[in-house]
């Protein structure tokens, strides 16, 4: 790929319950479980192109920055290792020689077991390197998967109960402060909406957090959460504008025991908006959004005395009258990042804040065309993760018959972007995650995972 400097079509509107539409490309079709899979073994050979942008707002500006979409890495639990259950996939992934920015590494190249046609919904990588992804929105498989191997090998996660997520989608995954594993989603059968595990017993058991409520608003699929202290957990709908909300550990597991959040950006009046991704840094929730008809948006976290932490403040960013959804956002204690797609365009973005993140006009736009070039081709960007200086962002080139997806990097906080993108990847890549010890895990659509160290 040569340099550039910086200077999905519409998705679907799914209906629920006559409270809005969400922009998702995702399939909600049924499908069947998987237990086991094998790992792709083949060779990535990643080439690279830097950009460097302008300080200042604009489409030819600046940085970019990431987030986990799954709401943060978590603590690492201790997994199942050692029961002795089956299913695990054989095959080694191999490596490759890559230039991001000036550290060399390299790719490895695997296959976890919820290959879906669109996108991994939710992956969860912990300190002690065990990782998780959720079957989905995607057309194959149901449940928790999860790797003790780096990636190397996946298995379909035993609950006991024995049939608790054999029907159940997952659209995020969390570790939270008692150590139990949170998983969201919805199961079709019996309403659950959040379940946790735990993940030191084998069978996992499982426990109900949050089952459908009989009042509108109080039943919906989970598009994402946010874990905090307290035992606190605000948790959004993946199609609509529904959103509840736990203010401790004694309250019920039915979604009318939950504080209804539908309202949760203007102290119960309308407008509500569209939330389609939450990031957790402490106990402060962030979040990105909009419709395929409305301008981007990031959601702050409250500064009046008193608020509740999910009353975000809403801020536009800077746009020149496109419309379009932000997937993915992330903070830290120095900017705010998010990214999406300007709709009208076909062009991916990634923005970044400024000192204060409230501020619209410190934010700069960078176009991801800017830094992969066009090819006649639109782009999108998924997610966004972030440790210190390093920043990833991934998405696609669009349409999806395009056939291929995108892994950004930064070392320099957003300054200049590498696309390291490795050659194995053929459709869309849109979670990512950086460990401590400096290693980029990202994972997409077809069951991808690709590390990069």
């Amino acid at each position: 790929m040569g340099t550039f400097e910086l200077r999905y079509s519409a998705a679907a509107c799914l209906v629920l319950a006559g409270l809005g539409c969400k922009a998702s490309d995702k399939n909600e079709d049924g499908g069947e479980g998987g237990a086991t899979t094998a790992t792709a073994a083949t060779t990535s050979s990643a080439s690279s192109s830097t950009t460097s942008g302008d300080a200042g707002s604009g489409a030819a500006g600046g940085a970019g920055e990431g987030g986990v979409g799954e709401g943060g890495s978590g603590v690492g639990g201790v997994g199942e290792g050692g029961s002795g259950e089956g299913g695990l996939g054989q095959g080694g992934g191999s490596t490759s020689t890559g230039e991001g920015g000036s550290t060399a590494a390299s790719w490895s190249i695997f296959t976890h077991s919820c290959p879906g046609s669109s996108r991994t919904d939710a992956l969860l990588v912990e300190e002690d390197g065990l990782m998780w992804v959720g079957c989905g929105t995607n057309q194959l498989g149901y449940g928790l998967h999860r790797s003790g191997d780096g990636g190397e090998n996946w298995q379909e996660v035993p609950t006991s109960p024995g049939n608790e997520m054999e029907q159940f989608r997952v659209s995020a995954i969390a570790r939270g402060e008692d150590d139990l594993l949170y998983v969201a989603g919805f199961d079709a059968n019996d309403s659950d909406m959040v379940l946790a595990l735990d993940t030191t017993s084998a069978p996992s058991a499982v426990e109900e957090v949050l089952l459908g409520g009989n009042q509108v608003g109080t039943v919906f699929h989970v598009g994402d959460m946010a874990l905090l202290s307290g035992d606190r957990i605000f948790a959004e709908s993946l199609t609509g504008y529904g959103a509840l909300w736990r203010p401790g550990g004694g309250t019920g597991t039915d979604g009318g025991d939950w504080v209804d959040a539908y309202y949760w950006a203007n102290d119960g009046e309308a407008p509500t908006y569209q939330i389609l991704d939450l990031f957790s840094l402490g106990d402060a929730i962030y979040g990105s959004g909009a419709t395929i008809s409305e301008p981007p948006y990031v959601f702050l976290p409250p500064r009046s005395a008193g608020a509740e932490p999910w009353e975000m403040e809403v801020v536009e960013l800077p746009n020149s009258g496109w419309s379009g959804e932000m997937w993915g956002v992330a903070a830290s204690a120095d900017r705010v990042v998010v990214v999406g797609v300007d709709q009208i365009g076909d062009e991916g973005k990634i923005y970044v804040s400024g000192a204060d993140p409230y501020e619209s006009t410190d934010y700069t736009e960078i176009d991801i065309s800017s830094i992969v070039g066009s090819d006649d081709l639109g782009t999108w960007g998924r997610g966004v993760c972030t440790r210190g200086d390093v920043v990833v962002v991934v998405g696609e080139r669009q349409p999806l018959s395009a056939g291929t997806g995108l892994v950004l990097i930064s070392e320099d906080g957003g300054g200049t972007f590498t696309d390291i993108t490795p050659d194995e990847v053929t459709e869309s890549v849109s979670k990512c995650h950086i460990t401590d010890s400096g290693e980029v895990v990202v994972a997409g659509a077809g069951g991808f995972v690709g590390i990069w160290k």
